[in-house]
């Protein structure tokens, strides 16, 4: 039985999955086997699987028709042998040869069935950015000494790879991704800190994050990105409604659904003119789950409350002002030639 299962869904990544999984093969660390989850790729990633599967005993490969990252990670999941269980995403790596080793000494000191990792490096065109996300004091608390440390930026602690989870825990909380979504890791975080009691902090050097990949699903913003946060949004708002919840559960959920409806508003106002009418749609939803920003008051949540109001009433006015200036500029150059 091994200590550690890594879970990698792979999906068309070829020319990074070997780096990813070289990365995992030069850790000191060896107790752990690394399941692959190949969702259907259509480039050579299946191929590469299986070899490193008949290179290492503990790869071990799982081939599968395409239904996403969360149904991938939910069978790596169900596969897992692992005390605990790690995510790692086939087009980054473990930024250092020492990730699993150091993850598994804070396993061994705090016992915490959830570690968070907060020393996250991100990579882009040949450049590194390392940032440790938390205060170096804070190694293990409860979670609403753990959620002080977050709760004025959430950002901190997005991202599925942020998380290591212990995997009796994981099974017993019936935390797996919601499928079918984009940004399933808004609608997983919040349930997994809810669900700990105690949270631990990992803050060495652990996971390179590629950013701004050709080809990610995450690169190019579109309607159903904003509309899948739109149904966590919804579905958090149920979770408030459960009897006798928690104060500090109730906090994050809010916290969580301002993170998000500020999101879904200015990336909306960003979207292609040719998406309008799912931009229409987009900002009336924000209208509607405005009132819960009034629930926790404060400046930041006032402002855009009134500021989602006045672009719902006012956006086609707006959008019609633009035109008229385009249209203006344009006889206005005619004119100077």
């Amino acid at each position: 039985m091994p200590l550690i299962s890594i879970i990698i869904p792979v999906y068309n990544v070829e020319n990074y999955i070997r780096e990813c999984l070289d990365s995992v093969l030069t850790q000191i660390f060896t107790d752990y086997e690394c399941i692959l989850v190949d969702d259907g790729s259509q480039d050579n990633c299946p191929a590469i699987c299986d070899e490193y599967s008949e290179k290492d005993f503990r790869f071990k490969v799982i081939h599968r028709k395409n239904s996403g990252p969360s149904d991938a990670r939910n069978e790596g999941i169900k596969a897992a042998k692992g005390e605990y269980i790690v995510f790692l995403d086939g087009d980054d790596f473990f930024a250092d040869k020492k990730s699993l080793e150091n993850i598994w000494k804070i396993t061994e000191t705090t016992k915490a069935n959830v570690i968070c990792n907060s020393n996250l490096t991100t990579f882009n065109n040949d450049n590194f950015i390392s940032s440790d996300r938390f205060d170096l004091n804070f190694i293990c608390g409860d979670v609403i000494q753990f959620y002080k440390k977050v709760k004025l930026n959430i950002n901190m602690v997005t991202g599925i790879c942020s998380f290591t989870l212990h995997r009796d825990f994981l099974l017993r909380h019936n935390l797996f991704f919601k499928t079918g979504i984009f940004h399933e890791d808004e609608h997983w975080i919040p349930r997994v800190i809810c669900a700990a009691s105690t949270v631990a902090v990992n803050h060495n050097l652990f996971y390179t994050y590629r950013v701004e990949r050709p080809g990610s699903t995450m690169s190019t913003l579109t309607p159903k990105r904003l509309f899948d946060m739109i149904s966590i949004i919804e579905d958090i708002t149920g979770w408030l409604k459960i009897k006798d919840i928690k104060t500090i559960h109730r906090r994050i959920y809010l916290d969580w659904i301002v993170h998000l409806l500020r999101s879904v508003f200015y990336q909306s106002i960003l979207l292609d003119a040719k998406y309008y009418p799912d931009m229409i749609i987009l900002l009336k939803k924000s209208k509607e789950y405005a009132p819960l920003l009034l629930r926790k008051m404060s400046v930041q949540n006032c402002k855009l409350y009134l500021l989602i109001n006045f672009i719902d009433s006012n956006y086609k006015r707006l959008m019609f002002y633009e035109k008229y200036l385009e249209v203006k500029r344009k006889i206005t150059c005619r004119k100077s030639q």
